[in-house]
């Protein structure tokens, strides 16, 4: 074998023992991600009174196909909500929506942000 060979053999295994290991899809999909990003400056602010009033559709198109800064203000974290799956309510059942909320912006692509407000539940008439 030509001696320029085994030099390029070399380096190519010493190469390979040196680097870390290599790039996986997920790590693909996020550099593609933030590709996409760098390409616009826009920033969406999608407002919602209690956790489950997002849009999850639009927020996953505009944060992950249109590159663009996507966040969602829940006003509330969703306390005063019905749970028909669960015996959580008030601050136990706003902690499993915060929770909710927080994996379902690692799906969409979007950043969550919470406001200052309590949820109280649903009125059942104009006196409440």
């Amino acid at each position: 074998m030509h001696w320029r060979r085994r030099c390029g053999l070399a380096l190519g295994l010493l190469w390979a023992a040196l680097c870390p290991d290599p790039l996986l899809a997920a790590d693909l999909a996020d550099l593609s991600q933030i590709l996409r990003e760098l390409g616009t400056t826009a920033t969406v602010l999608h407002v919602g009174a209690h956790p489950d009033d997002e849009d999850n559709v639009l927020l996953a198109y505009l944060a992950r196909q249109r590159g663009v800064r996507t966040v969602y203000l829940s006003l509330t974290r969703g306390e005063g909500g019905q749970n028909s799956i669960g015996g959580e309510t008030g601050p136990a059942l706003g902690l499993l929506r915060t929770l909710e909320l927080l994996g379902a912006r690692e799906v969409d692509g979007a950043e969550q942000t919470f406001g200052a407000c309590y949820d109280f539940g649903f009125s059942h008439s104009a006196e409440e």
